[in-house]
C-alpha cells in the first residue's frame, strides 16, 4: 500500500503533513489548517463544516473524540459546550463538560433523565432549588403563557401560571392548597347563594362509565345540574365534556348554613 508524503499537494490544493508530536494535519493552500488529527485519533477542525441541513462554523468549532466513552464533543473557540456520549450509565446522554453535569440522558433502562436528578423514574426531571418556573413547563403556542410544575419549597410541590405562583401540594398531607390571597383579588360581593341554591343542588352517588372496581362508589354532583344553579363552580373542558370545581360550592354551603343560624336565632327569639 502506498504512502503520501509529508507536504505532498494534491491536484486541489490540500497538503497532508506532520508536525513533531506525529500529528496529522491537513492544511489548504499549505498555510491554513483545516484538519488536525492528534496520536490518540482525536479530529479537530477549524473552519465552516457543511453538509446537508448541518452547518458549523467559527473558529476551531467542532471536535471529535472517539477513545472516550464514545463521545462526541462541540467546542467553539477550545471552550466545550456539550458533549453526547454512551457509556454503562447512558446509552445517550449531554454533559456540560467532560465528566461534568448530565443535564440529559437516557440510560440503560429507557429512562429519560433531565437535570441532572438521583431519583430514577421513566421520567425525571431536577429543577435549581426555590427557583420559579423551573421542572416541567407546558407552553401556549403564543409562547406568552404557561403552566409550570415548580421547585419544591419545604417539600412541598409548587404549581405556578406565568411565573406567578398558583398553589401547592403538602407533601405531608397530600391535600391541594389554592392561592386566595386578597391581594390578588379584586371586585369583591357577597354571593347571592344560599339555603335556596343548596336545596336545588342534587347529591348523587354514582360510578364512571370506564371504573373498573364496581364495588367503589363516588358521591358528587351531576355538572349539567349543577350549571343551572351555580353555573360558576362548571366548565366545558377540551373534550365538550362538563367538569365541575366542587371547591366553588363551600362558599355556597357557608352562606346556607349561615341563613339557617340567622332563621334558628330569630325563632329563638320568638320563643324567649
Amino acid at each position: 500500500m502506498s504512502s503520501i508524503a509529508s507536504g505532498t499537494t494534491t491536484t486541489t490544493g490540500l497538503i497532508y503533513t506532520s508536525d513533531t508530536t506525529g500529528n496529522l494535519v491537513l492544511q489548504t493552500n499549505g498555510t491554513t489548517t483545516a484538519v488536525t488529527i492528534d496520536t490518540s485519533q482525536n479530529a479537530t477542525f477549524v473552519g465552516s463544516i457543511t453538509s446537508g441541513n448541518v452547518s458549523i462554523s467559527g473558529t476551531s468549532p467542532l471536535t471529535v473524540n472517539t477513545t472516550s466513552a464514545n463521545q462526541f464533543k462541540a467546542s467553539l473557540n477550545g471552550t466545550l459546550y456539550g458533549q453526547w456520549f454512551a457509556n454503562n450509565a447512558y446509552t445517550f446522554g449531554v454533559q456540560n463538560a467532560a465528566g461534568g453535569t448530565t443535564y440529559l440522558g437516557v440510560d440503560t433502562n429507557g429512562n429519560t433523565l433531565i437535570g441532572n436528578p438521583t431519583n430514577i423514574g421513566k421520567l425525571s426531571v431536577k429543577a435549581s432549588a426555590n427557583a420559579y418556573a423551573q421542572g416541567i413547563i407546558t407552553e401556549q403556542s403564543s409562547g406568552t403563557n404557561y403552566w409550570s410544575m415548580l421547585s419544591t419549597i419545604s417539600n412541598n410541590l409548587y404549581f405556578g401560571y406565568n411565573n406567578a405562583d398558583k398553589g401547592y401540594i403538602n407533601s405531608s398531607t397530600g391535600a391541594y392548597t389554592a392561592i386566595s390571597d386578597q391581594r390578588l383579588k379584586k371586585n369583591i360581593v357577597d354571593i347571592s347563594y344560599g339555603l335556596s341554591a343548596v336545596m336545588s343542588l342534587r347529591p348523587v352517588s354514582y360510578h364512571m362509565n370506564d371504573q373498573l372496581d364496581t364495588d367503589t362508589k363516588s358521591l358528587g354532583f351531576i355538572a349539567q345540574e349543577a350549571l343551572s344553579v351555580v353555573p360558576e363552580s362548571v366548565s366545558e373542558m377540551m373534550s365538550g365534556m362538563y367538569g365541575m370545581d366542587k371547591q366553588s360550592i363551600i362558599p355556597v354551603l357557608t352562606k346556607a348554613i349561615q341563613e339557617l343560624s340567622a332563621k334558628v336565632t330569630a325563632l329563638e327569639a320568638k320563643v324567649a
